[in-house]
């Protein structure tokens, strides 16, 4: 009588270690088609200075998440940053390049932008909260 436990144990742990290793090369192929989308990052770093009291740029040190949740027109995207300030002043120019001071002040952002067409950009939603290194 224990057979069939012991079969269907091995069978179990089987179909399990299968599940766990599956992945599929479109998943993979979607997901860095969706990170290089260097314009939507431009437009909520943008928005995020705008909307910001701040009198110094941030700049994107990390991507954490990049999200298209809407495929239809207008897509959405979910976008969450890692951002760190600057010693440059907001709108200067090349803020790519400028030096970050020593000790440096963290946010973690999210925001969920839509995009009617191509270029177009709405910021629907941004929150901020200080991060971490």
């Amino acid at each position: 009588m224990a057979l069939p436990w012991t079969i269907l144990l091995a069978l179990s742990g089987i179909y399990v270690q299968g599940a766990q290793a599956w992945c599929s090369e479109e998943d993979t192929l979607e997901l860095d088609k969706l990170v290089s989308e260097p314009d939507i990052v431009k437009f909520a770093l943008s928005a995020f200075h705008k909307k910001s009291k701040d009198e110094y740029a941030y700049r994107v040190i990390h991507i954490m998440n990049f999200l298209k949740v809407q495929e239809e027109p207008p897509q959405t995207f979910f976008i969450k940053l890692r951002l760190t300030r600057t010693i440059c002043m907001k709108f200067e120019k090349s803020l790519d390049t400028c030096p970050l001071p020593e000790l440096q002040n963290i946010l973690i952002c999210s925001f969920s932008i839509s995009s009617p067409g191509s270029k177009q950009f709405n910021l629907l939603k941004m929150t901020c909260s200080e991060g971490l290194l």
